[in-house]
């Protein structure tokens, strides 16, 4: 449903990406039926001049779409990236941030209760693709997937 959750993954990016657009896209979630409702999405692309991955969060709100840029994942080690849905208000939390080497949250204001919808018609998906159907560069990792149909503080 359109509900409070909590969504967090560790995730093992082994290069800098060379591409410096949003096409690599590492989890989300997405409506079968109509691809524009409701989705959220997180992917990377190069920051070239701090050579990092740059991470970004895209949602699609009922009125457009928002991105935001939410900091800066290592390569080659683990980060926890925690999303956090609590009412009209969404999270992104980076446990570490690879550039100013502490946490960094990035909050989002969702236009309507109906901005991320959780259904049986949605998909959540983990994967490194380039454009969400083509295989990625290289191999993203992923550990400790937790999925709570409650907010966590952060």
């Amino acid at each position: 449903g359109t509900g409070d959750f909590t969504l967090s993954v560790k995730i093992n990016i082994q290069q800098l990406t060379t591409k410096t657009d949003r096409s690599n896209y590492l989890f989300g979630i997405g409506n079968k039926k109509d691809p524009e409702l409701g989705y959220f999405n997180v992917s990377y692309m190069q920051n070239t001049s701090m050579k990092l991955n740059q991470i970004a969060v895209g949602v699609h709100n009922e009125n457009g779409k928002v991105t935001n840029w939410c900091g800066y994942i290592p390569v080659g080690e683990f980060a926890e990236i925690r999303l956090v849905r609590k009412d009209d208000l969404f999270t992104v939390y980076l446990k570490y941030d690879a550039n100013t080497r502490g946490v960094r949250t990035t909050k989002i204001t969702l236009i309507s209760t109906q901005a991320i919808n959780f259904t049986s018609d949605c998909n959540l998906g983990f994967s490194s693709n380039i454009g969400a159907q083509n295989p990625g560069d290289f191999p993203a990792y992923y550990d400790d997937i937790l999925i709570y149909d409650y907010a966590l503080p952060i």
